[in-house]
């Protein structure tokens, strides 16, 4: 059983969340250690040294990890840019964006680096159900007294996080933890994103003469697919619920975008975000198959994998609640013995 920790700092920032939700989300403290019965070890090269205990020291020596540098929200969106027929997987590593445009391609905020992975003996490698990513309590209490803040918003953090993995032979997996079934998010919609006034963002059309909600994120939008609009109201729209980037009000004067007719009549079509859950990825009962295995080992045979962890910016709980927030990770990484490869 391979175990990964992370435990970060807190949103520090009062500025709207979304992918601009915090500049000085840190990392304290990231570690990796190993002891288990199928004997995993991890290299950051082939050839490197394997090792069955890593801290932060070695990681920050290894890879990009930096504990001084800040997470980001960013999102998976747009996945068929890096992984479609073309890809080349030993020249490929995940990509993400800063912001829902799909030229804000992310060269920071996120944690990633490939591990080597081999094993004593052959077996599949699955996330174990010891896997846990939690709010720090301690932290966010401290938080909520500061600032003023639900300390209950304040661990909703927990749910933003997703860490994925990309292996040559299963592909890209995205765990989502704290769901029993994946929350299938949705990677393009309306936003009070910029600027941020309690209103959907909203642009002038030409041909139509007319203010009109923007959609923004992934979306068939090389298919020219028809866009619906509902007529604009002389009132602003009322606002149902807390406001975020998320939800927000209809302008006065502005046409709102009608998303469900879009999709049902006018060809629209969203990208869901695809992600599995800890049950999902755990090791499955002897007579249910392999399930999802993360690699496949044959003994002292290093196999790669490239980890990722990351905020998602279109999670519906990454909003402005959670700015002060600290959360606390386990990974643990476990391995069948002497299992025959059957896929």
């Amino acid at each position: 059983m391979v175990l990964f920790s992370l435990i970060t700092g807190a949103f520090v920032t009062s500025t709207v969340a979304f992918f601009d939700i915090s500049n000085n989300l840190v990392v304290n403290n990231l570690a990796m250690t190993f002891a288990d019965e199928g004997g995993i070890k991890v290299a950051f090269s082939e050839d490197g040294e394997y090792y069955s205990d890593v801290g932060s020291d070695l990681l920050e020596a290894n890879t990009s990890y930096d504990h001084a540098k800040s997470l980001l929200p960013v999102t998976s969106s747009f996945e068929s840019q890096w992984l479609n027929s073309s890809t080349v997987f030993d020249e490929t590593v995940p990509r993400f964006h800063l912001n829902p445009i799909d030229d804000s391609i992310a060269d920071k905020g996120f944690i990633q680096f490939p591990l080597f992975v081999k094993t004593e003996r052959d077996g599949y490698v699955y996330l174990d159900d010891a896997t846990t990513v939690a709010p720090n309590e301690a932290a966010n209490r401290k938080a909520a007294a500061k600032y003023g803040v639900s300390r209950a918003a304040l661990d909703t953090i927990a749910n933003c996080v997703r860490v994925s993995f990309y292996t040559e032979e299963y592909g890209y997996q995205i765990y989502e933890p704290n769901v029993t079934k994946p929350s299938d998010t949705a990677l393009a919609g309306r936003l009070d994103y910029s600027p941020v006034d309690s209103y959907y963002d909203h642009e002038r059309d030409e041909g139509s003469n007319t203010d009109r909600e923007i959609i923004y994120g992934d979306y068939n939008s090389s298919d020219n697919p028809t866009l619906f609009y509902r007529p604009a109201s002389e009132e602003d729209s009322e606002l149902i619920g807390t406001r975020s980037c998320f939800n927000a009000s209809t302008k006065a004067g502005v046409s709102s975008l009608d998303i469900d007719r879009s999709v049902s009549e006018g060809g629209l079509l969203i990208a869901h975000e695809k992600t599995l859950t800890l049950a999902d990825l755990d090791q499955p009962a002897s007579n249910e198959g392999i399930g999802h295995p993360l690699l496949y080992c044959r003994a002292d045979e290093p196999q790669r994998m490239v980890l990722s962890v990351y905020i998602e910016g279109w999670d519906l709980d990454c909003i402005e609640a959670v700015n002060e927030s600290s959360f606390d990770m386990s990974i643990v990484l476990t391995a069948t013995i002497d299992q025959p490869k059957t896929d």
